[in-house]
């Protein structure tokens, strides 16, 4: 309706005689009417002015105009006063009251202006019945400010609204002054937008409050296209002939908010339809109130909600939040569209949008804490026994329940994100995985580290590197490499081969992402065999050609025990300054 009445009002505006009239304007209602018509003289209300004129008549045959004058101006000002009550009710139905009240004032003023152009120039000026449409108008107007504390419900207020517009465009196309009664219709647009925010605040509340936080299912075509026509989505390929049942990404919150968030925009905008001037007013209030209702009560309600610990509630949490800032996107739009000529031009911005993207980043950190919580709590129940004589044949459970972790929350907590972040998430996820799994070994309570310890170890890694590699995923397994090549690190020191960690040409190859000084940490715990001998402690043992009886060794190191006999240390400072960024 009002984008009509703007399409109207454009088309007006190209007209060179309408295009000086004001809005709600008396020339845009008497270019609205069809027919004639005379209040004062028809089927229901006849005027008759005979008798005055008769008193006009003789009182100047009299000589005593001056004293009918004054006379009539005293009666008229008593006849005022009591036209206007001492008080005002607006909780009648039908609002009788106010409708009483402004009709005696308008039949009041209408005769007064007809008597101004009836009788002789000085009988009764523009200043006399001013005087008196002023005063008349206050009065109401403090009598009606009176009242509207009582009314509590948008719906009656609007019907009041309806009562004093129809007052003013009929008292506008009498020629009087309106501006005061439309600073009262911006008090009233006032408290009507507050009452309505205070009812959508209350559903939107009640909606969230009683989501199930599962996306939504949608049981035949009636549901979908009911879905479709009040949300702002655009369904997948795959979803733009769906077979029924499907499921919808959101929670049914979604759809049901977006229908409250039209219902609120027509009902603000029905402020709009009758009399009311202040358009730029209406595209204000309009864009405040939907971000204080979108931030306060959707954004920071479900904000607070990410304190939950299930990681599924979370991501569909952050799956609603996508599809709201989608819908704050298509409200700016419509905003833009909507709003009257009068108003600043350029693009509008809801700050609901920023604070939706800021929400989402707040889902996805919160996801990746209790992903890796629960990482961490798997990886604590590792027990490995670092001076182990004992290989074992399988797995340890604990990395077959992480695994098996990992597979449910990429193929069923993660799987209503997009690719995109799915696959960040996963990755981060694997990399704590592997941060995590680093640090055992290395943990300073962990001296000596036996060669069945390292072997346990590495039958850990390589059923998480073997599980990694099933999903055919190049990032993913990526972020495995450290592990991988420390714990091969591991293992060549377990074989008395450790020495390769520090020969340049082979490192880059074998243990380019392997920390230096952890590598070297490693060497010192893992022992060779079972002598378990440091294989650190092996080397500079070797390089002093007492291994073996005070022989030197021919075959561990495939060259010759004195290559290391000088300088260990010294050697490795050197290689740890070369090659360690």
């Amino acid at each position: 309706m009002r984008r009509t009445r703007q399409k109207e009002r454009w088309a007006a505006e190209q007209d060179s005689f309408l295009a000086a009239s004001k809005l709600n304007s008396a020339i845009e209602l008497v270019a609205d009417e069809q027919e004639e018509f005379d209040v004062l003289n028809n089927e229901e209300v006849q005027v008759d002015f005979s008798p005055l004129f008769e008193c006009l008549h003789i009182h100047e045959a009299l000589g005593q105009m001056d004293a009918f004058r004054a006379e009539y101006a005293t009666t008229r000002r008593r006849q005022k006063e009591l036209l206007v009550p001492s008080s005002l009710t607006l909780d009648d139905d039908d609002l009788a009251g106010l409708s009483s009240l402004l009709e005696g004032i308008a039949g009041f003023a209408i005769v007064e202006q007809a008597t101004m152009h009836k009788t002789p120039e000085n009988f009764r000026t523009r200043a006399d019945v001013d005087e008196l449409w002023d005063s008349m108008v206050q009065s109401a107007i403090t009598l009606i400010s009176a009242a509207l504390p009582s009314v509590t419900n948008d719906e009656k207020l609007l019907k009041v609204k309806g009562v004093i517009a129809l007052f003013i465009q009929t008292m506008d196309s009498w020629s009087y002054s309106v501006s005061a009664l439309d600073s009262l219709l911006l008090t009233i647009f006032s408290k009507y937008s507050d009452l309505l925010k205070t009812r959508y605040s209350d559903d939107f509340a009640e909606i969230i409050a009683g989501d199930d936080y599962m996306p939504m299912p949608i049981t035949n075509a009636e549901e979908f296209a009911k879905v479709l026509s009040v949300s702002w989505y655009t369904p997948p390929p795959e979803l733009q002939d769906p077979v029924y049942p499907c499921i919808l990404p959101f929670s049914q919150m979604y759809p049901m908010i977006c229908i409250d968030i039209r219902n609120f925009l027509n009902q603000i905008y029905l402020f709009s339809d009758d009399h009311f001037s202040h358009t730029a007013v209406i595209d204000s209030t309009l864009r405040t109130a939907l971000d204080d209702l979108l931030v306060t009560k959707v954004a920071n309600s479900l904000s607070s909600r990410l304190s939950s610990q299930y990681p599924g509630q979370i991501v569909q949490i952050l799956t609603n939040l996508e599809h709201f800032e989608t819908a704050c996107n298509e409200l700016e739009s419509l905003l833009v569209s909507a709003r009257s000529s009068a108003s600043a031009a350029g693009p509008i911005t809801l700050s609901a949008t920023a604070a939706f993207r800021q929400t989402s980043k707040q889902a996805e950190i919160r996801i990746f804490e209790l992903v890796n919580s629960k990482i961490d709590d798997l990886i604590e129940t590792a027990e490995y026994d670092w001076l182990s004589t004992y290989i074992p044949d399988i797995a340890s459970p604990y990395m077959s329940e992480l695994t098996r972790y990992l597979g449910n929350i990429m193929s069923s907590v993660l799987i209503g994100l997009p690719e995109t972040l799915k696959e960040q998430m996963y990755v981060a996820s694997l990399a704590h995985v592997s941060s995590a799994l680093l640090s055992l070994p290395l943990d300073p309570g962990v001296t000596t580290i036996s060669s069945q310890a390292v072997t346990a170890y590495a039958l850990d890694v390589a059923h998480l590197v073997n599980f990694v590699t099933s999903l055919d995923d190049d990032a993913a397994l990526a972020d495995l490499e450290e592990l991988r090549q420390t714990t091969a690190l591991m293992q060549l020191a377990a074989q008395g081969k450790g020495d390769e960690f520090f020969d340049s040409s082979i490192s880059g190859i074998k243990f380019g992402t392997v920390d230096k000084l952890k590598g070297v940490e490693l060497l010192e715990k893992v022992s060779i065999g079972p002598g378990s001998r440091p294989a650190l402690a092996s080397l500079n043992t070797l390089g002093n050609g007492q291994g073996n009886g005070g022989r030197e060794s021919p075959t561990v190191f495939g060259g010759g025990a004195g290559k290391f006999t000088t300088g260990l240390g010294e050697r490795f400072g050197k290689f740890a300054g070369r090659d360690r960024s």
